[in-house]
C-alpha cells in the first residue's frame, strides 16, 4: 500500500512536470516566432507579437504622421513637399518582417530554450527602420522644380558707376539632385526627423580684384578739375595700385604731422 501511495506521488509529480514543462515550451515557442521585445519602428514598440499585427499596428498609429508634409530646407530657404506628392507608402509588413529577422538567432532550440528559461524573454533595443516606396520619377521632377527656381548663377563684382558703389555680386548655387534624393526619402519615412537639408554645391564670388579699385579711383579723378595721385599697396598680397603715384606736389602743412609723429615717439 505504501509503494503504491509512494508510486502515485510520484506520477503525479512527474504529470505536473510534464505539464510545466508543456507550458514553458509553449510559451519559449510563441517568444520564438514573435519579435523580441524592445524592437521599435516610427517609435512604436513592435515585441512580443507576430509580424502580421506588428505590420497592422505600425499602420493603425503612424498612417497619420507619415502623411504630414515635410520641410525641405533649400540653404536659408524652407519649403513643404507633401508625401503624397511622390506617391510615398509605408511597407508596414516589410519593417515587421525586418523587425522579426533581427529577433532571431543561431542558437539551437534547446538552448535557446534553456537561456529562455533560465533568463527570461531578452530585450533587444533596437529601431528598425521603416521601408516604404516612393515614386522616383515623381520625386525627382519635383526636385527639378525646386531647382530651377532656386539655382542661381554667379555673378561677378559690379560697379555702379553713377554712385560709384560696388556691388559684391551674387554666389553660385546649384541643387545636387542626386544627393537630395536620399535625404529626401529618409525624412519622408521618419516620424521625428520631418526635414531634409537639400544638398546644394554653393560657389561664392571671386572677391574684387584691385583693378576694380583703380577703375573706380580713376573714374572719380577723371571729374575732379585737379591733379591726384595715388599709392596702395595690399599688405596681405603685394598688390600695388598707383595712378600719378610719381607726380612731385608740394608738401605745405601736411609735412607737420611727421614732425608730430616722431615728436611724440622721442617723448
Amino acid at each position: 500500500m505504501g509503494n503504491m501511495n509512494r508510486r502515485t506521488i510520484l506520477l503525479g509529480l512527474v504529470a505536473i512536470l510534464a505539464v510545466g514543462l508543456s507550458f514553458q515550451i509553449l510559451r519559449y515557442m510563441a517568444y520564438a516566432g514573435s519579435i523580441r521585445p524592445g524592437l521599435r519602428a516610427g517609435g512604436i514598440e513592435l515585441g512580443g507579437v507576430s509580424a502580421d499585427d506588428a505590420a497592422r499596428r505600425l499602420e493603425s498609429e503612424l498612417a497619420l504622421v507619415l502623411a504630414q508634409p515635410i520641410e525641405l530646407r533649400y540653404v536659408d530657404e524652407s519649403l513643404s513637399l507633401f508625401p503624397e506628392q511622390v506617391g510615398l507608402r509605408l511597407d508596414a509588413m516589410a519593417t515587421a518582417q525586418e523587425a522579426l529577422r533581427l529577433s532571431q538567432t543561431d542558437q539551437s532550440f534547446f538552448g535557446g530554450f534553456l537561456d529562455f528559461t533560465l533568463q527570461g524573454p531578452q530585450r533587444l533595443e533596437m529601431e528598425v527602420p521603416l521601408r516604404g516606396s516612393l515614386d522616383e520619377q515623381l520625386l525627382r521632377a519635383h526636385l527639378a522644380q525646386v531647382a530651377a527656381e532656386h539655382d542661381q548663377e554667379l555673378s561677378p563684382v559690379e560697379i555702379q558707376w553713377d554712385t560709384l558703389t560696388l556691388y559684391p555680386g551674387q554666389e553660385e548655387r546649384r541643387l545636387d539632385l542626386e544627393a537630395s534624393l536620399p535625404v529626401v526619402e529618409r525624412a519622408l519615412l521618419s516620424v521625428d526627423e520631418r526635414v531634409a537639408d537639400l544638398v546644394v554645391e554653393r560657389r561664392p564670388p571671386s572677391p574684387p580684384e584691385l583693378s576694380v579699385l583703380r577703375d573706380l579711383l580713376q573714374h572719380r579723378i577723371d571729374q575732379f578739375v585737379g591733379l591726384v595721385g595715388v599709392y596702395l599697396t595690399d599688405l596681405e598680397s603685394g598688390q600695388r595700385l598707383e595712378i600719378n603715384s610719381d607726380t612731385v606736389y608740394s608738401g605745405m602743412s601736411i609735412v607737420k604731422v611727421g614732425i608730430m609723429v616722431t615728436t611724440l615717439i622721442d617723448l
